[in-house]
């Protein structure tokens, strides 16, 4: 346990010199269930933060009398099993998180024309996600970790499949061209059905 964490630590503190690890077999690159299983311990001890700033909230609330508020939050309990949902189903998120970047590199893998191997794509993806360990971070923790899941991509992108600044920059913006033209696609298609009623 000890050497994953450090393995995962060091590609958290070194996201471009991990690849020249890697390269030169110093390092092995970990599995996508090793990330996974230390980014959950983080989404773990993130809940147990948000609980914790509950029950502060809670213990304010009622210290100071105020039954109107402490009505409203004690009412909103399944808020709170959502949090717990999420937290059990996180590694699904982080499975379908790196399958998704998975396909879209590889497919800008071979628009580019760049060697890139399953095992190269794959360490990418599993690299990036080093960036949930930010969720220790109390409050900012959270708005961090998808900036810092796009450096780490980029990173990877750059440094272990030889993409340029440009190729990566796009490469990271592309789900948001694709959520366009699902947008667009839908509303096309809403009018067609408008226009034959």
């Amino acid at each position: 346990m000890n050497k994953l964490l450090t393995d995962y630590f060091y590609i958290f503190l070194h996201p471009f010199k991990i690849y020249d690890s890697y390269h030169s077999k110093e390092k092995i690159p970990l599995t996508f269930y090793e990330m996974m299983g230390i980014s959950w311990i983080f989404k773990i001890i993130r809940t147990i933060y948000y609980f914790i700033g509950i029950h502060f909230l809670l213990l304010l609330v009622s210290r100071g009398l105020n039954e109107k508020a402490l009505g409203e939050i004690t009412h909103k309990k399944t808020f709170l099993y959502w949090v717990l949902v999420g937290v059990i189903f996180y590694p699904l998120i982080l499975w379908f998180l790196s399958k998704f970047w998975i396909v879209i590199i590889r497919f800008f893998c071979v628009l580019y024309n760049k060697d890139g191997p399953t095992l190269k794509i794959s360490t990418v993806c599993y690299c990036a996600l080093t960036s949930q360990g930010l969720l220790v971070v109390p409050i900012l923790g959270e708005i961090l970790v998808p900036f810092a899941f796009f450096f780490f991509l980029f990173a990877g992108l750059k440094k272990s499949l030889g993409f340029t600044t440009l190729q990566a920059v796009l490469v990271l913006i592309s789900p948001l061209f694709l959520f366009f033209l699902m947008i667009i696609l839908s509303l096309a298609y809403l009018m067609l059905l408008l226009n034959m009623i």
